[in-house]
């Protein structure tokens, strides 16, 4: 994968960090105990913010991974680098000196106000994808969210059909070969259907607000 002419992280070390993030081993463990306890993440991330882009990949992807998997609550390791720690600011999202605001802070945003008080349902929406691209759906009162993302070298296309009547739809998304990477989309009553373009590494957040 190439962004401003400079190689970066090729697409398999992306599919990896999606395997990484998995905590289905322990969702397991706890299952075969019969144990059916809340799970909190209290310490993910250490991202370089030398590479926003990559970060905010890597934030986009870790959440929506664990998320889907009875997580419902994860902390990144570390949110901002107080002024008094002696360390260069070198894992954080947010820049105690001057407030810089980094790629994977407004991502961790997007993901926190997307999922919360949200619940993994994986009928929530019909999504047709090909081979390497992931999705996981949620529901909430009244939402429908499906996160979809691309751990492909090209560019592809997605399916998504809704399982009731929706009237507005806010889409979300991250390309890291894009200029400006965030990119946010509405539209007012949309049809049931939509076919969603999806280009290398793409990750798009995408909320569907129901009719009723």
């Amino acid at each position: 994968f190439r962004l401003d002419g400079e190689v970066r992280l090729p697409v398999d070390a992306w599919r990896d960090l999606d395997r990484a993030s998995s905590i289905q081993d322990v969702v397991d463990l706890m299952d075969s105990h019969h144990v059916r306890k809340a799970i909190w993440v209290t310490e993910f991330g250490g991202y370089d913010p030398g590479d926003e882009r990559c970060q905010a990949l890597a934030c986009l992807r870790t959440v929506g991974v664990m998320m889907a998997q009875r997580v419902e609550g994860a902390l990144y390791y570390e949110l901002y680098d107080y002024p008094h720690d002696a360390h260069p600011a070198t894992l954080n999202l947010l820049r105690g000196g001057d407030l810089h605001r980094t790629l994977g802070f407004v991502a961790y945003q997007d993901m926190i106000a997307a999922l919360t008080g949200a619940t993994c349902d994986p009928d929530a929406a019909a999504v047709e994808a090909p081979e390497g691209t992931e999705f996981r759906c949620f529901e909430r009162p009244g939402e429908t969210i499906v996160l979809l993302w691309s751990n492909r070298a090209d560019t592809t296309t997605a399916r998504i059909r809704w399982d009731a009547r929706v009237r507005h739809v806010t889409c979300t998304s991250w390309d890291p070969a894009r200029q400006a990477m965030r990119e946010v989309s509405q539209s007012d009553d949309p049809a049931r259907s939509r076919t969603t373009t999806l280009h290398p590494l793409e990750f798009l957040v995408i909320v569907a607000r129901s009719a009723q």
